[in-house]
Formats: structure tokens, sequence, C-alpha cells
């Protein structure tokens, strides 16, 4: 039979492991999420430069997409010169954009 001093005893001993397991545990679990967030902030900052690049070319086609509209719009004004020169600024960006 095991009494309950040899429980104690015993209790006593594991302490010292049991803490630097669970000492073990935490560094590991530390490591992980520094690796996690290391990979979060890679993705956020490819996706800020996708974003900027998406942003510097969607800019020229709003820019064109407001000229044509105003294009279409002249004739009703009866304002052939300026459709004129709206198409013809427009082919030109447009021409430089394919260069």
């Amino acid at each position: 039979m095991v009494s309950r001093g040899m429980i104690k005893e015993k209790k006593t001993a594991l302490k010292p492991k049991v803490k630097s397991f669970k000492v073990r545990v935490t560094r590991v679990k530390k490591a992980d999420l520094g690796k996690k967030m290391g990979n979060v902030k890679y993705q956020c900052d490819e996706l800020s430069l996708e974003t900027q690049l998406i942003v510097k070319e969607s800019c020229p086609n709003g820019i064109r997409f407001g000229i044509m509209f105003n294009v279409l719009g002249s004739p009703q004004d009866g304002d052939n010169e300026i459709a004129l020169a709206l198409t013809t600024f427009v082919s030109s960006v447009s021409d430089e954009r394919k260069l």
C-alpha cells in the first residue's frame, strides 16, 4: 500500500520537471506565434504593394473615362470643338500608354 507521505514526496519531486516542461511549452508557443506574426506582416506588405499598383493603374483609367463622358456630352451641348479636342487628347494619352 502506498502511503500519503510517499505520494507527497513523488509530487514534490515532480514539481521542478513539470515547471520546466511548462516553460518549454511556453517558449515553443511564443516562437510559433512569432513565425505566424512574421508571415502575416509579410502578407500585409505584399497586399499593400499590390494595392498601390492597382491604384496607380486605375487613376489614369478613371481620368480617361471622365474625359470620354465629357466627349459624349459635348455634341449635345453644341460644343463640337471641345469634343474634338478631348477626343484627340484621350487618343494621345492612350497611345503613350501603349509605348
